[in-house]
């Protein structure tokens, strides 16, 4: 599970930055995890759908989930609300609609839960299911069900070579392309930097360099707005 690579050795180390500079240190996010398990038992074995206005949220919701609930229901934020939404939660037969009172202390930061369809308590203990929409540029969106093994499996495992690696993220975590570029980050002992998720690519780059950027995923058409840009 996800928690796993929060708990490796070098733990103490940064390992989100966000758009104002703040670092989350592995070791902290890991103690966020556990705490808020601990106190929202009922979660656990639901089949959750994340719904998440930044990619800082959706991280925190990810790395709470993975491993401790059955499913999980990833949709980007223009299907967050709305009838197709509705029809993908019965669909996936989804149980609770998970999303994060955001604090400027990781402490204080907390989900905040609306039940879809009230179940017993479930123990759960295996791989969760991550339920992904695909892009849906010649249709609706179609959900695919991955799991973390499947989607990891280009992910670089080499922390020796990882933790000198600064990724930016240049795309919406609930997109695969920035899904791919965070699961490198944690799973490959880097850094991530989310930035602000309203940023102009200009911006986006701006905030890279500032915070010593070294790896950047992006599509060939991206990559010449990258290389046309004064930043």
């Amino acid at each position: 599970m996800l928690l796993s690579y929060l708990q490796t050795e070098g733990s103490a180390a940064t390992f989100l930055i966000d758009g104002g500079g703040k670092g989350f240190s592995r070791r902290q996010l890991a103690g966020w995890v556990t705490t808020t398990r601990s106190k929202f038992e009922a979660l656990q074995g639901q089949r959750i759908s994340i719904r998440s206005s930044s990619n800082l949220e959706l991280i925190l919701l990810l790395l709470l989930c993975d491993g401790w609930v059955e499913a999980l229901l990833i949709l980007p934020t223009d299907l967050s609300e709305g009838e197709q939404n509705t029809a993908y939660h019965t669909q996936s037969k989804m149980d609770v609609v998970l999303s994060l009172s955001i604090s400027s202390s990781l402490d204080d930061i907390s989900p905040k839960i609306e039940w879809l369809n009230k179940v017993p308590e479930k123990q759960y203990g295996g791989s969760t299911a991550w339920i992904i929409a695909t892009s849906g540029t010649t249709n609706v969106p179609k959900l695919v069900e991955h799991t973390l093994d499947s989607l990891s499996n280009s992910v670089k495992l080499d922390f020796s070579k990882g933790r000198n690696v600064k990724w930016g993220l240049l795309y919406a975590i609930s997109r695969f392309a920035g899904l791919q570029v965070f699961l490198q980050s944690l799973m490959g002992g880097s850094v991530l930097l989310i930035g602000d998720d309203e940023e102009d690519v200009d911006q986006k780059l701006g905030y890279c360099v500032k915070y010593g950027c070294n790896a950047l995923s992006a599509t060939p058409t991206l990559w010449r707005k990258i290389l046309m840009s004064p930043s």
